[in-house]
């Protein structure tokens, strides 16, 4: 099953440097190891399967905020960068967005991502933050995801080092995945555009994502996504 991934180079500078996603199994002993735990589990079978298909997704940026009388200021790079990736969602909840601009698209019919917590994981993130977790079916729907976490009640820093892992991806398949990299286009970010506006002017209850799923189904946009990414392949 092939997976086609991208980051939008036009908001994510040093792009470039982005690295394919990696099994988490492939470095799972090493972290169990760092974390301190020895009981020999991570050789059980239903525990390794339980990571199958699950990757890692790494920073591309070292990156801090802290929050001070109710604000949230970084001293890396610049306002822009703090207005390109940082949303502030609720500052007595301390939860927060950070954009990365990934999107994910399958050319099977249904294919189900959900991003969670690298439980895992033991780094200046983990150590301060959990991720807000969420699933999306990208054979069904195609927008970049929103990674979004809390800072921990008893912190108010958000820090990340370049290469750490941020978050887990798990593909809801057993088949082997075969993972594509294109270059995101005008042609592709104004499809996207049109489908995270269908959300925009709605003046009723939320909707079910099936609703959403339905309305890109009858859009025949996948197939016309699915060519632009193939004619701009990595």
């Amino acid at each position: 099953m092939n997976v086609y991934w991208t980051l939008d180079h036009s908001k994510v500078k040093g792009s470039l440097r982005v690295k394919e996603i990696e099994p988490v199994l492939k470095n799972l002993n090493k972290n169990i190891s760092k974390l301190g735990y020895r009981n020999g589990y991570n050789r059980c079978p239903a525990f390794k399967d339980y990571f199958n298909n699950v990757y890692g997704w790494r920073s591309l940026y070292t990156y801090s905020i802290r929050e001070k009388n109710n604000t949230y200021k970084s001293d890396l790079y610049n306002q822009e960068f703090y207005d390109r990736h940082i949303t502030i969602r609720s500052v007595k909840e301390k939860l927060i967005s950070f954009y990365q601009y990934v999107s994910f698209v399958s050319d099977s019919p249904s294919l189900e991502l959900s991003l969670e917590h690298p439980y895992f994981e033991d780094n200046k993130f983990t150590a301060t933050c959990y991720v807000v977790p969420g699933i999306l079916d990208i054979g069904k729907y195609y927008r970049f995801f929103d990674f979004a976490f809390h800072i921990k009640k008893d912190y108010n820093t958000f820090s990340v080092d370049e290469g750490d892992i941020l978050y887990y991806l798990r593909f809801h398949t057993k088949e082997k995945l075969k993972f594509k990299q294109y270059y995101m286009t005008d042609k592709l970010r104004e499809y996207q555009h049109m489908i995270t506006d269908i959300k925009e002017f709605i003046v009723s209850t939320p909707r079910p994502i099936s609703y959403f799923y339905e309305i890109y189904k009858k859009s025949n946009l996948k197939n016309k996504i699915l060519k632009e990414i193939k004619e701009n392949l990595v």
